[in-house]
C-alpha cells in the first residue's frame, strides 16, 4: 500500500493557501457568480489551490518561511480558524475591489432608468442573483465582457500568487492598508458612477426645461403623453451615442484601481 501519512503535515498549510482563494471566489467578478455553480466554484478554487500549494514551499519565495515550519511543527485548532478567518478577509477584499467597477457601473444604469423613467421595469441580474433595471443590468453585462477582454479574471489571478509572498498565509497584518484600500475604491467608484451618470442627467434636465417652456408657448399640447416617450427616445439614443465613451471610463478605471489593489496586496507599496 502507498503510505499517505506525510500528507496530513501539510493539511494546516494547505488551509490557509485554500482559505484565502475561496475568500476570492466569494465576490470576485466571474469567479464568485451566482451563475456558476457552488460545487464548480469549490472545486475550481480547491484546484487552483492545489496548483498554487507547491509552488510556495519553494525556498525561494517569502511565503517558504511561513509554511515550512506550519509543516514541522503544526498548528492547533484554536490557532488555525483565526488564522483562516483571516486568509478569508484576504481574498474576499481583492474579489470586492475587482467588482466595484461593475457595480458602479450598474449604479449608474439604475440611476439613467430612473432618469428615462424605466425604473419599474426590472430584470434578474443572474451575476449577483438580484434584480437590477433593464439599462443597469445592460451597463453590467458589458462591463462584465470588458473586464474579461482586458484580462482581469488573469489580474486576479497572478494578484492573489504574488500577494502570498508580500504577506504569507497566516502573516497578514496591513489591517490598516486594507481599510485605506477599501475607503479609496469606493470613492473612486462613485466618482466613475457619477462620471457615467452625469451627461444623461444633465441631456434629461435640459429635455425638461425644453417642455416646460413648451407647456407654456403651447398649453393645448399633452405634454405628459409627449414627455415620457421624449425622454425614452432622446435617453437611448444618447446611450447609443456615449456607449463608447462609457467603456473608456470603465476601462480606466478598473485598470487604475486593479493597479491600486496590487500596489497593496501583492506589491506592499501601500494605499
Amino acid at each position: 500500500m502507498v503510505d499517505l501519512t506525510w500528507l496530513v503535515a501539510h493539511v494546516p498549510a494547505f488551509v490557509l493557501v485554500l482559505s484565502r482563494m475561496t475568500g476570492l471566489f466569494l465576490f470576485a467578478p466571474m469567479f464568485g457568480s451566482n451563475a456558476v455553480p457552488r460545487f464548480m466554484r469549490v472545486m475550481f478554487a480547491f484546484g487552483l489551490s492545489l496548483a498554487l500549494y507547491p509552488m510556495l514551499l519553494e525556498p525561494t519565495r517569502a511565503s517558504a518561511g511561513y509554511l515550512l515550519p506550519v509543516l514541522d511543527e503544526g498548528l492547533m485548532l484554536w490557532v488555525l480558524l483565526p488564522l483562516m478567518a483571516v486568509e478569508l478577509l484576504v481574498g474576499y477584499v481583492v474579489g470586492w475591489c475587482a467588482s466595484l467597477p461593475l457595480i458602479g457601473v450598474q449604479m449608474a444604469g439604475h440611476t439613467m432608468d430612473q432618469q428615462m423613467g424605466m425604473g419599474l421595469a426590472q430584470v434578474l441580474n443572474p451575476e449577483l442573483g438580484e434584480q437590477s433595471g433593464v439599462l443597469g443590468e445592460f451597463l453590467f453585462v458589458m462591463a462584465l465582457a470588458m473586464f474579461l477582454l482586458m484580462g482581469g479574471h488573469l489580474v486576479l489571478v497572478t494578484m492573489m500568487v504574488g500577494s502570498f509572498d508580500q504577506f504569507p498565509p497566516g502573516g497578514f497584518t496591513g489591517f490598516h492598508a486594507v481599510f485605506g484600500l477599501g475607503f479609496a475604491c469606493v470613492s473612486l467608484i462613485m466618482e466613475m458612477t457619477l462620471k457615467v451618470a452625469a451627461p444623461l442627467i444633465c441631456l434629461i434636465f435640459l429635455e425638461t426645461v425644453a417642455l416646460g417652456f413648451v407647456a407654456r408657448t403651447v398649453p393645448q399640447m399633452n405634454i405628459l403623453s409627449v414627455g415620457f416617450a421624449l425622454r425614452l427616445v432622446v435617453g437611448m439614443i444618447f446611450i447609443v451615442l456615449v456607449l463608447g465613451a462609457i467603456g473608456a471610463v470603465f476601462e480606466d478605471v478598473t485598470d487604475g484601481l486593479l493597479k491600486r489593489v496590487m500596489s497593496v496586496v501583492a506589491l506592499g507599496d501601500g494605499a
